[in-house]
């Protein structure tokens, strides 16, 4: 009887700290991708952003680090996804819900690159990732629209932003376009129309497969002008946002522009994983 009180009351107990602690992303996710395939993990950071993409050869990218409230869970959830390196970590634009994490991922991981907006601010926020940043010796860069790195066997081509100064911070963001063989992923940050306008003005490929909608899904991101761009070829929306946010996000109108995708919202399905073989794309959720 008394075994059987121990085990009612650690039932308990680990279900109390699940509650307390939010639900990390499955273990089972701790290997490495399948040679000559990529897996994009849109981790569920609440309100923000993060996106893990992971080559079969163990080399990173990490596309912002939510905010400060979620640090702990984004570092346990890299680790959990086998990552030991972040060869290039794209800090999309200074907003704390996107860099808020910086710090304890650099912290944690050894940094091969960071990648920056070019638009600074003078929050604490930004300050001490810059420090952390210089801490380490990580070398860092503001790319340009039309430059490109690599990473294992996918490109990725900056897109925008085309200046480096803006009334609203989200229209500075880092847009980032990889491709990985016959497979395309659009990584947005917050860009809003104004930059969105700018990219296609500039003549920028943004066909792809996988969009990741603009400011967790705001009315004023993933306009007509811009789905309309990506092409026929896309065929999924994911949203990174939080659940009950005070921003009334995902906006009605931009869901009714998507509706006709196949749509993840991070809110609703948790981490979103796309596992690219480079000719096709599958989806995973964590709940």
């Amino acid at each position: 009887m008394a075994n059987k009180h121990l085990l009612v009351l650690t039932s308990l107990f680990v279900g109390l700290m699940l509650l307390a602690g939010g639900c990390s992303i499955s273990s089972d996710t701790t290997e490495l991708p399948a040679s000559g395939e990529v897996r994009i993990t849109y981790l569920d950071v609440g309100q923000g952003d993060a996106t893990c993409i992971q080559a079969s050869d163990g080399q990173t990218a990490l596309i912002d680090t939510g905010d400060s409230e979620h640090q702990h869970t984004l570092v346990s959830d890299l680790k959990d996804l086998g990552v030991t390196r972040i060869d290039t970590l794209i800090l999309t634009h200074a907003h704390a819900d996107h860099i808020g994490g910086a710090r304890s991922v650099i912290a944690a991981f050894d940094i091969g690159k960071v990648l920056i907006s070019p638009q600074a601010t003078t929050t604490k926020t930004y300050t001490r990732t810059l420090e952390a940043i210089s801490a380490k010796n990580i070398p860092a860069e503001s790319p340009s629209p039309g430059t490109t790195f690599t990473l294992s066997d996918c490109t990725f081509t900056c897109l925008g932003p085309s200046g480096n100064q803006y009334d609203d911070l989200n229209n500075s963001s880092l847009v980032y376009r990889m491709t990985h063989g016959n497979d395309a992923f659009l990584f947005t940050g917050d860009a809003e129309s104004r930059e969105e306008d700018e990219i296609l003005a500039g003549g920028a490929d943004i066909s792809c497969d996988v969009l990741k909608a603009g400011h967790h899904g705001s009315n004023s991101s993933t306009r007509t002008p811009w789905l309309q761009a990506c092409g026929s070829r896309l065929k999924t929306v994911v949203i990174s946002v939080g659940a009950g946010n005070d921003y009334g996000l995902p906006s009605e109108k931009m869901l009714k522009r998507v509706s006709g995708y196949t749509l993840y919202r991070t809110d609703k399905n948790g981490a979103v994983t796309a596992t690219s073989t480079g000719d096709g794309i599958s989806f995973s959720t964590q709940k």
